[in-house]
């Protein structure tokens, strides 16, 4: 199992390693990881990341794609109240210039030597974002389309490393059904594939009122996943708990459609982020979580805004797990 910081290299993220890569590796070194999981939409600051420290690409990820997908020009009035609006949030005017998009950072991951790319599989309008039942879509609805997106996508790339499907809390893969699960893997024709099981994600699925509680609930999913479970390569390891404060972030969160959309935009973002928290998970059980797991890669997954903030995070999740820095 190999040990990954997941970072952004945009400018804002990289400014806390002072956008230098020595600093980069040093850190990494330091804390006895393997290597990055990178994410990256713009060109990073120059000499800002070790490439040939990245072992893993997490791709971009747009969580209100579905209706651009279908074309349903009516549903995305309602949601961008443009066309202009909406092109500016896709990076993309067609449904062809998009899959061109996502084309690129694929073939900039295998360009770039990562032995695998991560990809969100879930879709939720800004309403959905305030949500916890009642989406505007259903988890198969999703799931084909992803298929259909993937496929499309990866047409005629040579294939150069995995690609591995991110559990979410929106539809699209909870990792709560087995079947569901498989069907994005006999669907899609890339050939190497697999899940990243992301704790936080999973946790969002329960009421849960402790760590511990998440670690039984999590052991409880993978042992009802069956085979699919030895399909998962990867987890994000982070703590997002639920429960009263998840109840409490639900209750106090109002949805404004009178806004404009990159205000509602803004607004949804910092409700979503303060459920999806990336604490460092504390409770020894998780340990049982990973051996279960079995990953090939363990990402460390942790909110930090500063150096010492990210050095303290990554330091209580690794003594948590037992590992010696």
């Amino acid at each position: 199992m190999r040990r990954l910081l997941s970072v952004c290299d945009d400018a804002l993220s990289m400014k806390k390693f002072g956008c230098d890569r020595q600093n980069v590796e040093r850190f990494l070194d330091a804390n006895g990881f393997d290597g990055l999981e990178l994410m990256r939409w713009d060109p990073p600051p120059e000499n800002a990341v070790p490439a040939e420290r990245v072992i893993g690409r997490h791709l971009p990820f747009w969580p209100m794609w579905l209706d651009f997908w279908r074309g349903d020009r009516e549903a995305l009035m309602r949601q961008f109240g443009s066309e202009e609006t909406a092109a500016w949030y896709y990076c993309a005017g067609s449904r062809q210039e998009f899959i061109e998009l996502n084309r690129r950072f694929l073939m900039d991951a295998i360009a770039m030597g990562a032995r695998y790319a991560v990809m969100h599989v879930s879709h939720s309008t800004l309403e959905d974002a305030y949500r916890r039942q009642g989406f505007s879509c259903g988890e198969a609805a999703v799931a084909d389309a992803f298929i259909d997106f993937v496929n499309e996508m990866t047409e005629s790339v040579d294939p150069g490393c995995a690609l591995l499907f991110e559990n979410h809390w929106y539809p699209g893969l909870t990792l709560l059904d087995p079947g569901a699960a498989q069907r994005l893997l006999d669907g899609i024709r890339w050939p190497d594939t697999g899940f990243v099981l992301d704790v936080g994600h999973m946790m969002q699925t329960a009421d849960l009122e402790s760590e511990q509680d998440a670690a039984a609930y999590i052991l409880h999913v993978l042992d009802g996943l069956g085979p699919v479970r030895d399909r998962i390569r990867a987890v994000h390891l982070n703590s997002s708990l639920t429960g009263q404060s998840l109840r409490d972030a639900y209750a106090h969160a109002t949805y404004m459609p009178e806004d404009n959309f990159y205000d509602r935009l803004v607004a949804a973002l910092k409700h979503v982020g303060g459920i999806d928290r990336h604490h460092p998970f504390r409770h020894p059980d998780i340990q049982k979580v990973i051996a279960a797991a079995a990953p090939e890669y363990l990402v460390y997954e942790l909110a930090a805004n500063t150096l010492g903030d990210l050095q303290a995070a990554v330091q209580a999740q690794s003594e948590v797990l037992g590992f010696d820095i």
